[in-house]
């Protein structure tokens, strides 16, 4: 049973449908050739995986990424102590929380660490290994 006279339309209008396209894919013989997004620089990749070219193992890869404990994460609990929500370990809340950790992105392929995003400054930084000679020129 409608509430609206018979000759007037609904002031909302009727809902839309949104189509989504998947990666095109095209063929080379017999093998398929996905087309995506360019790699971007580490230092471009926020908290979700982005996809790269790994320094170790120079595959292009999309990131695996980890929450870790850093800078935020400390501030956090450093200032609910300060405000004095310091019982029952409620001040040890920043540690659960992932939205106040930093992201570690690594190469699913090599399992090596790629860069890591800081919440506080919202920066990425390259990872290096010690035994990389470029980190020493």
């Amino acid at each position: 049973m409608s509430i609206l006279p018979q000759n007037r339309q609904s002031p909302h209008p009727p809902p839309t449908t949104q189509t989504y396209c998947l990666p095109r894919q095209e063929t080379l013989g017999s093998a398929p050739l996905i087309l995506m997004r360019p790699p971007t620089r580490i230092e471009d990749l926020k908290a979700k995986p982005g996809v790269v070219v790994c320094q170790h193992c120079r595959h292009l890869v999309i990131t695996e990424t980890s929450p870790e404990n850093g800078s935020c994460t400390y501030l956090g609990i450093l200032a609910l102590i300060l405000a004095g929500v310091s019982s029952c370990g409620c001040c040890l809340l920043p540690l659960c929380m992932t939205s106040c950790k930093d992201i570690m992105h690594s190469c699913p392929n090599c399992q090596e660490d790629i860069g890591l995003y800081s919440r506080i400054k919202e920066k990425t930084y390259p990872v290096r290994r010690i035994d990389d000679p470029q980190e020493f020129r």
